[in-house]
């Protein structure tokens, strides 16, 4: 049996690579980040604490040769 692991709602005290001197909350509603706001000791029922580490958006790669892979 696999247990489907619970979603995150709050990524608690990390930095924005735009203001890394800045932490901050990152609220997630149904997998898609809804607001961003000052690090502050808000509640919510899953919570990741981001221990101030630098949060970098999903690193793909949009321009790809497909003829040269």
């Amino acid at each position: 049996m696999s247990s489907t692991p619970a979603a995150i709602d709050l990524v608690r005290n990390v930095r924005l690579w735009s203001h890394p001197a800045d932490p901050v909350d990152v609220h997630i509603v149904e997998g898609t980040i809804t607001a961003i706001t000052p690090a502050a000791t808000q509640l919510a029922p899953n919570v990741v604490n981001g221990r101030g580490l630098l949060a970098l958006p999903g690193l793909v790669n949009a321009h790809a040769h497909i003829d040269k892979s």
